[in-house]
């Protein structure tokens, strides 16, 4: 019975050992301390505060909930007037996600290859893309609703090419909404795409290319698969930018196009429904995790199955 007794004490971590390991994970809790509470101030308690309040009843004008309802979420996704407004956003901003990655993976190729051997084109580039970015969003949005009116210089350059007869109306419509979208979110497309292009090892492609590979071949199979990663990554950024932008829509589609954010901002601001707000809300975020989750898995099959030996 004691010799029983013995591997179980000696199992046991000895203080010694206890005290060793607090001290070796200390650092690393120290590290990971303040981006934890930045996550819980600034994430967890405002979801779990939209949350709350859409799962309650508010008066007009109170901050005190009168009941407990689900009714905001069943109006969300029954409702056709939320679904249309549901939809469209989704809409938009896939269609914005498509232009962005079409436009900006040949930009971010260029970028990435570019700096291998003419660095002054590389940088001339990065200075193109990203300095739109050193401007405020409402000014850009603003130039864009001076640009897509019908007099604007859009439609005044389709003219002058030969390619419209008349006018196009854009401003206030998904065709300018995704333009100004696009222009807006560009730089997040190329940015994490050309760092993945630029860490590809060349050799690959002079392999391909000495096995008699034609260009358009070795992009499909070499370079694209590749760089899925950036292109999983840029797809998100700009889908969860696109979906989530107010200021925008706002401006450009002048409040006849409605979209979540600004539905959601006339519940909190202008009818005071915040229990409404709250829902639509949660729901959008909803929205945009099972998107990103869907849009990793759907490009972590396809560079499995691009890169499996034939």
């Amino acid at each position: 019975m004691n010799e029983a007794a013995v591997p179980a004490r000696s199992a046991q971590p000895s203080p010694g050992r206890v005290s060793t390991f607090l001290l070796d994970i200390r650092p690393a809790a120290w590290l990971l301390a303040l981006p934890l509470l930045f996550m819980i101030a600034f994430l967890a308690l405002p979801l779990s505060t939209l949350v709350w309040a859409s799962l309650h009843i508010y008066e007009p004008g109170s901050t005190v909930p009168s009941g407990f309802s689900l009714r905001y979420y069943v109006s969300v996704l029954t409702d056709s007037h939320y679904l249309t407004i549901i939809g469209t956003s989704l809409r938009v901003a896939a269609a914005a996600t498509v232009v962005c990655l079409v436009i900006g993976y040949p930009v971010a190729y260029l970028m990435a290859v570019a700096g291998r051997e003419r660095p002054w084109l590389q940088m001339l580039l990065v200075v193109v893309v990203f300095t739109p970015l050193f401007v405020g969003v409402v000014v850009r949005a603003f130039a864009w609703t001076v640009m897509l009116r019908s007099d604007g210089v859009v439609n005044n350059l389709l003219i002058w090419l030969g390619l419209i007869s008349a006018p196009l109306r854009l401003l206030f419509t998904e065709t300018g909404l995704v333009i100004a979208l696009a222009h807006v979110f560009l730089p997040l497309m190329i940015l994490p795409i050309a760092s993945v292009i630029q860490k590809i090892d060349p050799s690959f492609d002079e392999a391909a290319q000495t096995l008699g590979a034609p260009p358009f071949t070795r992009v499909l199979h070499v370079l694209l698969p590749l760089s899925l990663p950036g292109v999983s990554a840029g797809c998100a950024i700009v889908f969860c930018m696109s979906i989530s932008a107010y200021v925008i829509p706002t401006l450009v589609a002048g409040g006849r196009l409605l979209v979540i954010p600004v539905v959601i901002a006339k519940d909190f601001m202008v009818t005071m429904n915040w229990s409404a707000g709250a829902a639509m809300a949660v729901v959008l975020v909803v929205l945009t995790s099972l998107v990103v989750a869907l849009n990793t898995l759907f490009f972590e099959r396809r560079a499995r199955l691009m890169t499996r030996p034939a």
